[in-house]
């Protein structure tokens, strides 16, 4: 079993990471993978995520049945497509601290707070709804 520092050594060093879902929908493993600059294979949680990561530009999404993550890491391996899987990679580690670090997390929900404490409407903004 790999300890917690030798673990984050080699996600860190990984080209592709897969985001898997366990027994729930969103994991801390998916917020790790994308702070690496490591392209992340996700399969879409299904979850309410305000400022969600846009496929093949954030992230690239794989089928739930995972029928299709082998044939998605050949592909992002092969020398040819080298490029294309670093700029995803920066792409997802720019959208995670642009939206989802603490900071950011505890600003967006600090602004709707005070709407709520003001008596204003709510537009939860980067949600897609």
């Amino acid at each position: 079993m790999l300890g917690y520092n030798e673990y984050i050594t080699k996600q860190a060093r990984a080209k592709i990471s897969a985001s898997m879902r366990g027994f729930g929908r969103d994991t801390l493993n998916f917020w790790e993978k994308m702070s690496f600059e490591t392209l992340c294979l996700w399969c879409d949680p299904e979850i309410v995520i305000p400022y969600p990561p846009i496929p093949n530009k954030h992230v690239v999404e794989f089928e739930e049945s995972c029928d299709d993550v082998g044939r998605l890491i050949r592909y992002y391996l092969h020398p040819g497509h080298e490029d294309e899987r670093k700029t995803i990679a920066k792409a997802g580690k720019e959208w995670l601290h642009a939206h989802h670090i603490t900071e950011r997390r505890a600003s967006y929900l600090l602004s709707i707070s005070l709407k709520i404490i003001n008596g204003e409407k709510i537009i939860l903004e980067g949600f897609g709804l």
